[in-house]
């Protein structure tokens, strides 16, 4: 019985989801499936519609006025209204 490559996030088999690739991104390096490779770009690309900055570096984002706000820019938006 051949020997399949595994995830090193998932830790699903190469036969489960498919060809692996290395990845050398965002400081890691892994072998990973497609799944995982989507899910960590995905993450990386989330930006707060207020300052543009990366989400994954001022806290989860929060859905406000149809808009995606990092909780830095939510806090200064709510003291703003507070003393509205």
């Amino acid at each position: 019985m051949a020997m399949s490559d595994v995830c090193e996030r998932c830790k699903k088999p190469d036969t489960d989801v498919g060809k692996l690739a290395s990845y050398k991104n965002h400081e890691l390096d892994k072998l990973l499936c497609q799944n995982c490779i989507e899910e960590i770009d995905d993450y990386y690309s989330l930006r707060c519609s207020k300052c543009d900055k990366p989400a994954h570096l001022r806290g989860t984002l929060i859905e406000y006025k149809n808009e995606k706000i990092c909780t830095i820019c939510m806090d200064e938006i709510r003291l703003k209204e507070d003393s509205d």
